[in-house]
């Protein structure tokens, strides 16, 4: 193979490689946004399901924590 065609040949390759990450970046963000959102409303969803209210907890002075009722 000649010295021109060997350096077109890396140079197609590393085009072709830039164009693929290019392509990689926007299908990356969408990936993590939607990660994020899952575990929104996962914790939105399932969160503390109203637990930690007030009316569902007593303290107990003889153990020295709370309860749930």
């Amino acid at each position: 193979m000649s010295t021109k065609k060997a350096a077109r040949t890396r140079r197609a390759e590393h085009e072709k490689e830039k164009q693929h990450r290019r392509r990689q970046g926007p299908l990356i963000l969408a990936m993590v946004v939607l990660g994020v959102l899952v575990v929104l409303a996962t914790v939105l969803i399932f969160g503390t399901g109203g637990r930690d209210s007030d009316d569902s907890r007593v303290w107990s002075a003889a153990h020295g924590h709370w309860h749930g009722r």
